[in-house]
């Protein structure tokens, strides 16, 4: 008869030590991707942000080929306690921790330090309001104390205030501020915005020719403009009005447009668009450049 022989038994499973290097070799691989995902995160962010400023300069112009005139209902970016109080410029609020609640954000670059109260009257006031700009929204700040006010700062303009069509009226507004202007070298937040802006109207500095200064064009000022909720772009050419990747309200995360008004009265014209930092888009596409893994570039 046939002997039957047995099979030797199979093994199952891992060792302690194949287990070991296994786990060894799965953190070296997250090792490597991890830090490449992050970078692919703010890459994205600042592709979709340069996206985005085309989209609402295009969108902008659209509005005035079909409407002769830009849309009402823009943010001003100054504040107005209750709609009745001074008018300021939107500016940041902290809790008792020391984070902010509210305003526009002053991390850099910083749109808000590049900005000023600045009024209009005469013929930039008309330059202004023949462009189709009858009313704004002035912005209530949040109280972390008594819980009053705007919570969410991207929604917090709330008060509507009317642009004076009389010539001998004056309108607050919030505008690029040429006093901070002087050598940009030490003012790179708002060479920051400028340079996307107005970059003809940047100058080598007489006294240090390696720097650079902001010589506006004569009798024109450059007013700064928040596209928020309320903003008549919606439902005109746009479904709804963006915000800033990745901002939860805590600080305004609405896109900025320009305009630049004369002196003259001929119509205020749109210069370009920044993000709530004040980065536009030229400066976007670079720091996208700047955050791919490795220093890789497209194209």
């Amino acid at each position: 008869m046939r002997q039957h022989t047995p099979h030797p038994l199979t093994r199952s499973g891992f060792t302690l030590v194949e287990l070991v290097v296994v786990l060894l070799i799965l953190a070296a691989v997250a090792g490597l991707v991890i830090p490449v995902v992050g970078g692919l995160g703010r890459s994205t962010d600042m592709a979709a942000s340069a996206k985005t400023q085309s989209d609402i300069a295009n969108n902008l112009q659209q509005f005035f080929l079909l409407q002769k005139r830009y849309p009402q209902g823009c943010d001003s970016l100054l504040q107005n306690a209750g709609g009745t109080g001074t008018l300021a410029l939107y500016g940041p609020v902290t809790d008792a921790s020391g984070q902010q609640v509210s305003g526009m954000t002053t991390s850099s670059p910083n749109a808000f330090a590049a900005l000023t109260l600045g009024s209009l009257t005469g013929q930039q006031l008309r330059s202004f309001s023949r462009s189709g700009f009858e009313y704004v929204f002035d912005h209530e700040t949040y109280d972390p104390t008594t819980g009053a006010g705007a919570v969410n700062a991207n929604d917090s303009g709330i008060y509507q205030r009317n642009v004076p069509s009389s010539t001998s009226s004056t309108f607050a507004c919030a505008v690029l501020n040429p006093a901070v202007a002087t050598n940009l070298a030490t003012s790179s937040n708002l060479y920051a915005v400028l340079r996307g802006l107005v970059p003809s109207e940047l100058k080598p500095n007489t006294t240090s020719p390696a720097n650079w200064d902001w010589i506006p064009e004569s009798g024109t000022q450059i007013v700064a403009l928040g596209i928020g909720p309320r903003c008549r772009l919606v439902p005109t050419t746009m479904m709804s009005t963006p915000i800033y990747p990745g901002n939860d309200g805590k600080y305004y995360g609405r896109y900025l447009a320009y305009f630049k008004v004369f002196n003259t009265g001929e119509r205020a014209i749109l210069i370009g668009i920044s993000d709530p930092y004040g980065r536009t888009s030229d400066y976007t596409i670079n720091q996208f450049n700047e955050s791919l893994p490795n220093g890789a570039r497209q194209g």
